[in-house]
């Protein structure tokens, strides 16, 4: 984050805390935390400010990145919808989505055959198909299309009944295929679900590119998810203020975490 070098101390003067994106602001192409970032970001904490991780991305790989990266013990994950503190296991605001909701998303993709990925607190879990990518290399995942999949984690659990995921608070859902025309369709069935939306798209869905070797990607939230909604509740928890907050992101969904902050830096390859 060279960016945060160039800051003039005045503004740095009223910050109490920093909002970061994980995938193209932390991290590099290779999901991977630059020593640069590590050092910047304890100096960060050892002069007191509060340094959170702000994603779309699961609670158990943001608390990984953010215990890579020395940050603080919040992060705020599934685009918004999840704001967590992992050194007391506590849910600081979770926008949860109905089980009924999870049952018919999970047997749409199932009789689509669709991947289904859904955000749990602690793990997340996932349907068969979403084995078919986890064998495909990083290459045929169009990374140029600016996204990963993110398939697999040591502690998915695989859904192979509903009521696995009962008593579970679900706060997203990513679904992949390589079939354009089921992604349109799935687009279709949420928007005809007044709790959820499609929050993100990948960029090669957006453009209508369809081929052999494409994956699509669609992150789906509830209805009013953003991480700028996650970044105001968790503002609220510390009794602090937008004026006292940073944020440092790169894409679309960054939009309203910068919205939620006084100050915002977009990365040089900020879209």
């Amino acid at each position: 984050m060279k960016e945060f070098a160039t800051l003039k101390k005045e503004i740095l003067d009223h910050v109490k805390i920093v909002f970061i994106d994980i995938d193209g602001t932390l991290t590099d192409d290779n999901e991977e935390v630059s020593n640069e970032n590590i050092v910047s970001i304890k100096k960060l904490v050892y002069f007191g400010y509060k340094v959170v991780l702000c994603t779309g991305r699961s609670n158990l790989y943001t608390v990984r990145k953010s215990i890579d990266a020395n940050a603080s013990e919040y992060v705020i994950t599934s685009n918004g919808s999840h704001v967590y503190n992992y050194l007391k296991n506590e849910s600081i605001y979770i926008d949860d989505i109905a089980f009924n909701t999870s049952v018919d998303m999970l047997n749409y993709c199932n009789d689509n055959k669709l991947s289904i990925i859904m955000n749990g607190v602690t793990k997340r879990y996932k349907n068969a198909f979403s084995n078919k990518y986890s064998a495909i290399d990083k290459e045929h995942k169009r990374y140029k299309g600016g996204f990963s999949i993110d398939i697999n984690e040591s502690d998915d659990a695989i859904i192979y009944d509903a009521n696995i995921i009962v008593g579970e608070k679900i706060s997203q859902y990513i679904v992949t295929s390589d079939d354009y025309n089921a992604m349109s369709s799935l687009k279709a069935f949420v928007e005809l679900n007044n709790e959820l939306k499609v929050l993100y798209l990948s960029p090669n869905f957006k453009q209508g590119i369809i081929g052999a070797e494409e994956l699509y990607r669609f992150d789906i939230t509830p209805i009013n998810a953003n991480k700028g909604v996650g970044v105001a509740k968790l503002l609220e928890y510390l009794n602090m203020s937008k004026a006292d907050a940073m944020a440092f992101g790169d894409g679309y969904n960054d939009i309203s975490m910068f919205n939620a902050c006084g100050y915002k830096i977009a990365m040089g390859i900020a879209v």
